[in-house]
C-alpha cells in the first residue's frame, strides 16, 4: 500500500515522508555518509509524485539533515543524536510467554531459510507475519529461530507461536534479553498493523540463547503506541 492510501488528511503528503525519513536519520537508522535511494526508487517506494518527493526532500536538505550532489547522489548527513538511556528490568522469562499466551498467529506468514547469520556458520529459519488479538492485528514480527530447532517441529512453528512451540519441545534457554524502543510504521508496518502512516510503535527486539550462550532465536517485533503499557514494580530496600 503506497504512502498517499494510507496519510493523515490534515498533513501534507511531502510532510508525512519528510518526517519518516527525518525521524530514521535523527534514530540514526539512517547514519551519516548513508546514500539514500535515487528519487524515482523513493516515487516507486512511496507512491508519490516526483514533484512532492522533491518537496519532501528540499526540507530535509534545508534542516541539514541530508546533502545532495548532482550526479552522485543524496546523502545522510552527520546530525547529533540523542543518546538513549538504559533503565534496566528484570523478569522471569515466565512472564513473557504469558503475555503472548492467548495472540494469534494471523495473516501474511512467511517462511525461508536465510542461511549463516553468525561467525559459526549456524543456519537460521525466518519466519514473518502479524500475530493477532480478539481478530485485530496486535503486533508485526520477524524473527529468526535457528534452523536445528525450526527443523523438530516445522508445521507447529509456521503455524504457532515460536515461545509455545519451543517451550513444548523442551528447547534449553539459558538467557533471554529484550530492549524496547520507539519506532514509526513505514508503509509496509502500516498496512499490516491496520494503522496510519507513521503511527508511532514500539519496537522490541528481543535473543535468546542456548547451549554455549549461541543465539537461537532473535526477533524484532513492532507494536501500536496504544497496544502496550509497561507496569514496573521496584523493590524498595528496608
Amino acid at each position: 500500500m503506497k504512502l498517499h492510501a494510507i496519510r493523515r488528511k490534515s498533513v501534507p503528503l511531502h510532510a508525512e515522508m519528510a518526517e519518516h525519513l527525518r525521524a530514521r536519520i535523527l534514530r540514526g537508522e539512517l547514519q551519516a555518509g548513508a546514500e539514500l535511494p535515487p528519487l524515482s526508487s523513493l516515487v516507486k517506494e512511496y507512491g508519490l509524485a516526483r514533484m512532492t518527493v522533491r518537496k519532501a526532500m528540499d526540507s530535509l536538505e534545508a534542516e541539514g539533515l541530508i546533502e545532495r550532489y548532482s550526479g552522485r547522489g543524496t546523502f545522510v548527513r552527520a546530525v547529533a543524536v540523542v543518546p538513549k538511556t538504559a533503565l534496566k528490568v528484570h523478569a522471569d522469562l515466565s512472564q513473557l510467554e504469558h503475555s503472548v499466551s492467548d495472540l494469534e498467529v494471523g495473516v501474511g506468514v512467511t517462511s525461508e531459510l536465510v542461511g549463516t547469520v553468525d561467525e559459526d556458520g549456524t543456519v537460521f529459519r525466518r519466519l514473518r507475519r502479524v500475530h493477532t488479538r480478539n481478530g485485530k492485528p496486535f503486533c508485526l514480527i520477524d524473527l529468526k529461530l535457528v534452523h536445528s530447532v525450526y527443523d523438530q517441529a516445522p508445521e507447529r512453528f509456521d503455524r504457532e507461536l515460536v515461545l509455545t512451540v519451543m517451550r513444548d519441545l523442551g528447547v534449553q534457554i539459558n538467557s533471554a534479553k529484550q530492549i524496547v524502543s520507539l519506532d514509526s510504521a513505514n508503509t509496509e508496518r502500516a498496512e499490516r498493523l491496520n494503522v496510519p502512516f507513521n503511527t508511532p510503535l514500539f519496537k522490541v527486539n528481543r535473543t535468546l540463547t542456548g547451549a554455549g550462550d549461541t543465539v537461537i532465536y532473535s526477533a524484532e517485533t513492532h507494536y501500536p503506541g496504544d497496544a502496550l503499557q509497561f507496569d514496573i514494580e521496584f523493590t524498595v530496600g528496608k
